[in-house]
């Protein structure tokens, strides 16, 4: 239905820092939810998680949980049993802004080592495109391209997430020089 409307729809979340949304995208398994339960519990409304809609620049606020897989479990949240073929949690997230206008993308990718730095503008694209819910199409080209023009970083570190306190703060550092 959001394709119908013209919004674009990721695969990967957002929460809110400074009043405006910051969306997390990457490949599964690379640690959105995990993320986005930490920046949670940490105070940070999270306004989606797994599927992120926009409209030009503005995200719009999900389902109101945040589903773990078991290595995250510690994060909090009620077990859910299995969901395809592994165990999940799901932590409830409080009411949020309905809609935040989006100041950058985090792209998420494993690493020896924590290290948030921006991402160069010729190498937006293709990582918003690979996000893309649906395979976008030549009439989503200047939402991609406005995306793409965003502030953008790339966020690597450690699978350990118990290094998720210093990825949230090193994260949030490079955050707020955009914010």
């Amino acid at each position: 239905a959001s394709r119908w409307l013209g919004r674009m729809s990721l695969h990967g979340g957002a929460f809110a820092y400074a009043d405006r949304a910051w969306a997390l995208i990457g490949p599964q398994g690379s640690g959105k939810s995990s993320t986005l339960g930490y920046l949670l519990n940490a105070g940070h409304p999270v306004l989606s998680d797994d599927i992120l809609i926009i409209s030009d620049t503005t995200v719009f606020s999900g389902p109101r949980s945040i589903d773990l897989r078991a290595d995250a479990a510690w994060l909090g949240g009620e077990p859910l049993g299995l969901v395809g073929n592994r165990p999940r949690w799901r932590v409830t997230a409080p009411e949020c802004p309905l809609s935040l206008p989006l100041a950058g993308i985090v792209h998420l990718a494993w690493g020896d080592r924590i290290r948030v730095k921006p991402l160069a503008a010729r190498d937006r694209l293709q990582g918003i495109i690979n996000s893309t819910a649906l395979r976008p199409d030549a009439r989503q080209a200047e939402q991609l391209l406005a995306l793409a023009a965003l502030p953008a970083w790339v966020c690597t570190r450690p699978e350990n997430l118990g290094e998720l306190e210093e990825v949230a703060a090193q994260l949030l550092d490079s955050l707020a020089g955009s914010a």
